[in-house]
């Protein structure tokens, strides 16, 4: 054999040789790409409001209400939610009623939104400047105070949909700018931090974005002083003059992507529920849990069922018991692992 055929073979062995190891080192990139990529999907713990849970008149707390929401679904939730007036946060009776929630195994959500109080008086100027310029902190210093005493973690939903344009505390309801709701956020967690309650973790919550409601952007006091964001949302379905069935995604897709555009914490969906008017509830709630916040929501970390009737005001009715399809819908959407009865 001459020596340019041996030459030759030698060369195309040594080809054949290269690509074969060229492939095989591809393939294990590809693999190992596809390792890297294949993160595990954060829990999303569950919550709920429950009609009858806390009563704000008589600052009262039944536990029944919750527990039995928990057995009809089949399912612990992680949160309970209360709404509270802004006065109580000071009030050491709130630390009762917050000890009842954490005995049974519950986190407490706080919803409270602020108004012209005793020490928080009105001076002429919009809710929001009077927190701001330090008129309010001697009161703030009491809730600090209070709820650093309580010494568990305890969510914080501080002026919730404060984005809406009518509500009486929202701000353009208290004539103020969004400048002013971010000072006086920031002094709220300011004041908060100074009296040593760590154990506050701050929701920053705002209602469905809209033409009508202020940009969240605009809104937001920056990633040191919030640790949740989150959305209120519902399908009014037909019950309303101006509404339409709407899917899961209709409800609260703009709003999350504006959310996420804004910042990366933790989302709650921090009140959920459909109507039964117009559509399909339980396919609702099956297309909520089962398949878009586990595949196309991965920042979404909580989601707390509204779960009263509010026929009076509303004409929704919207408790999930009021038939078996409802509930079959989201007990067996709870059952995927994702999902959590105990924070953290």
């Amino acid at each position: 054999m001459s020596p340019k055929i041996v030459s030759f073979l030698f060369f195309v062995v040594v080809l054949i040789f290269s690509t074969i190891i060229l492939q095989t080192n591809n393939k294990t990139k590809v693999n190992l790409s596809s390792q890297v990529s294949e993160t595990p999907r954060k829990p999303v713990y569950t919550g709920a409001w429950v009609g009858g849970f806390w009563d704000n008149e008589t600052k009262t707390l039944d536990i029944q209400p919750l527990k039995q929401f928990e057995a009809t679904i089949d399912k612990k939730v992680a949160f309970a939610n209360l709404f509270s007036e802004w006065e109580y946060l000071a009030n050491p009776q709130l630390r009762d009623n917050l000890n009842t929630i954490s005995a049974n195994g519950w986190t407490p959500i706080i919803s409270a939104n602020p108004s012209f109080i005793d020490n928080c008086e009105d001076k002429g100027k919009p809710l929001y400047a009077t927190i701001a310029d330090g008129s309010c902190d001697t009161f703030l210093a009491k809730v600090g105070k209070n709820m650093k005493a309580y010494n568990r973690p305890l969510f914080l939903r501080f002026a919730w949909e404060m984005n809406l344009k009518n509500m009486y505390w929202s701000v353009e309801g208290t004539k103020s700018t969004p400048q002013d709701f971010i000072h006086a956020w920031q002094r709220f967690h300011t004041i908060l931090k100074r009296e040593g309650a760590t154990n506050v973790v701050w929701i920053l919550s705002f209602n469905t974005s809209s033409s009508e409601t202020i940009p969240y952007a605009d809104l937001y006091p920056g990633d040191e002083y919030v640790d949740w964001v989150a959305i209120d949302g519902y399908n009014w379905g037909t019950s309303q003059p101006w509404s339409g069935w709407t899917n899961f995604s209709g409800v609260f897709w703009n709003s999350y992507s504006e959310l996420i555009a804004v910042s990366k914490k933790p989302v709650m969906l921090s009140e959920v529920n459909s109507s039964p008017t117009g559509g399909n509830k339980a396919a609702w709630f099956d297309d909520m849990l089962t398949e878009k916040i586990p595949d196309d929501y991965p920042q979404i970390e909580a989601i707390v069922f509204f779960n009263e009737n509010k026929m009076t005001g509303e004409s929704v009715d919207w408790r999930i018991e009021k038939s078996p399809e409802y509930v079959e819908a989201v007990r067996s959407g709870l059952t995927l692992p994702i999902y959590k009865s105990t924070y953290p």
